[in-house]
């Protein structure tokens, strides 16, 4: 069976119109990403939180305990692309191998939606300052009142690469984390956290058909993180001029307005806004490609609104060969799930 990957598109016509579809990582979409995180020490350990509440992301301490690690979030130098990271200066706390170490756990990973029986993966992309740093990467929570772990020892070295764990979750699970034990003096550097399903896996595919969501970022969660919007500024022009799919000229204000909203949202702390100002103006979503498998069934759910009744938009499935499957609907002005099946 061959694997493919199709696009998953929203069309717009008139009316302000909010958008979210829902993403597979289960950790706070946006990890370090995620804007104006907070470092808070606190009984020596250190809190990164974000948010207005002050929701919690991760926790760092020092084994034996100490008030002198020295962290901050920065950008991810030589990375993939462009992405915040945390940074641990381990120095200032081991002095020596596996004589002391630096706990570092993740949350935000909600118990009640894991599946009992299906294999998860815990991600982490990591570098060091020096080669053959160790390390280990949990599975970590509370189960049936007691202490659950499951770990994997890796050796971090300088450039960047990607960490990953999988493991059978069983049932009985109140709490669930990841959790990444620094071992060797050094300057580590983290990005990309995430915990998730395998949807290849055929167990999980049997135990959890309706939860293998491939899109990333779809709640607006990362802001515009692998996400497009159909705008003036990024169409091409022909003196000046910018053209519709038969070739005619598009006149005025022709192009949606986009933004990344945190006032209306169905889930989350965000929803992608778009806001028409005639008529004659359109827009356009294009989320992350998704791998799909030739002659099996696909699903595509969002939720949607907008500030009028009736307004008309598309979601479509939509192949790089120009092949397409779309449906047209009618939004309502009460938050609604829709489908495309």
């Amino acid at each position: 069976m061959r694997l493919n990957q199709i696009l998953v598109i929203l069309t717009l016509i008139t009316a302000n119109v909010f958008a979210e579809c829902k993403e597979l990582n289960m950790f706070p979409a946006g990890g370090f990403n995620i804007p104006d995180l907070v470092i808070q020490p606190q009984n020596n350990s250190y809190w990164i939180k974000y948010g207005k509440r002050g929701r919690l992301l991760a926790g760092i301490h020092g084994e034996p305990k100490s008030n002198n690690l020295k962290i901050k979030i920065t950008n991810a130098e030589n990375f993939l692309k462009e992405a915040k990271c945390l940074r641990i200066d381990a120095t200032s706390h081991i002095k020596q191998l596996n004589k002391e170490k630096i706990v570092v756990r993740m949350y935000g990973v909600d118990a009640k939606k894991i599946i009992p029986g299906g294999n998860y993966t815990v991600q982490l992309w990591v570098k060091t300052d020096k080669d053959n740093c160790q390390a280990k990467l949990f599975f970590e929570g509370r189960k049936d009142g007691k202490h659950y772990h499951k770990h994997k020892s890796v050796l971090i070295g300088k450039k960047w690469k990607k960490y990953s764990f999988v493991q059978k979750i069983p049932p009985g699970l109140s709490r669930i984390y990841l959790r990444f034990d620094l071992h060797s003096p050094g300057v580590y550097y983290i990005a990309e956290p995430k915990f998730f399903l395998n949807t290849d896996d055929k167990t999980s595919q049997a135990q959890n058909k309706a939860s293998s969501n491939l899109i990333i970022n779809g709640g607006a969660e990362q802001g515009w993180y692998c996400t497009g919007a159909t705008t003036r500024e990024n169409r091409a022009t022909v003196k000046g001029l910018v053209y519709d799919w038969k070739g005619k000229p598009m006149k005025g204000k022709c192009f949606a307005e986009w933004s990344i909203d945190k006032t209306e949202k169905y889930s989350g702390k965000n929803s992608f806004k778009g806001v028409f100002p005639n008529s004659n103006s359109h827009g356009r979503l294009n989320f992350s490609p998704v791998p799909f498998k030739v002659g099996k069934p696909a699903l595509l759910t969002m939720w949607l609104k907008s500030d009028k009744k009736h307004a008309q938009a598309s979601i479509s499935l939509f192949l790089g060969s120009g092949l397409a499957y779309a449906k047209f609907i009618k939004i309502s002005n009460e938050w609604k799930k829709y489908s495309l099946n």
